[in-house]
């Protein structure tokens, strides 16, 4: 008996199945590959980590079309963490090459972030030490350490000036 897809599942016997793994085991597969589960989904639950990757039909050698990949990827995954309302801590960089041989760095920031240009400069820092020479076939940049932190502001002008009389145009 050899099963590699859920279509292989449905389509065998039930009682081949059942003396290969018993049968509890047996019924409760058929049920999930028919799609069954009575289990509790929550969709809405904050993430434990946010990333973003990509693989090419071809392995690229060029740090700077690299680059562009995670810098589109750094934005990506900064508006999610954004969305959510969260921050992260650790910037976590993968790449995989064309020998399937795959690395991963990363680096933990002492404060939070959700800052675009901050997830680029540590996915930056993290890629410019690992050898690109063979190609490489993934790139992707992932956070984790998340919390709901509040976001401390930058102050403007106008929200430093006193409206006590003071002309605000210049």
């Amino acid at each position: 008996l050899v099963i590699d897809r859920t279509g292989d599942l449905l389509r065998a016997s039930p009682k081949v199945l059942a003396g290969a793994i018993g049968e509890g085991a047996a019924v409760r597969l058929i049920q999930l590959a028919q799609g069954l589960d009575d289990r509790t989904v929550t969709p809405d639950a904050d993430p434990k980590s946010i990333s973003q990757e990509e693989t090419f039909a071809t392995d690229l050698t060029d740090r700077d079309e690299l680059h562009g990949h995670l810098v589109r990827q750094a934005n990506s995954v900064a508006a999610r963490l954004r969305a959510h309302g969260l921050r992260a801590r650790t910037v976590h960089l993968k790449v995989r090459y064309g020998n399937f041989q795959t690395l991963s760095r990363s680096w933990t920031s002492p404060r939070p972030f959700d800052d675009g240009h901050e997830i680029l400069g540590a996915a930056d820092e993290l890629f410019s030490k690992i050898p690109i020479e063979d190609g490489v076939r993934l790139i992707g940049v992932g956070l984790s350490s998340l919390d709901a932190g509040v976001r401390e502001e930058q102050l403007t002008l106008d929200s430093m000036i006193d409206d006590g009389g003071v002309d605000r145009e210049l």
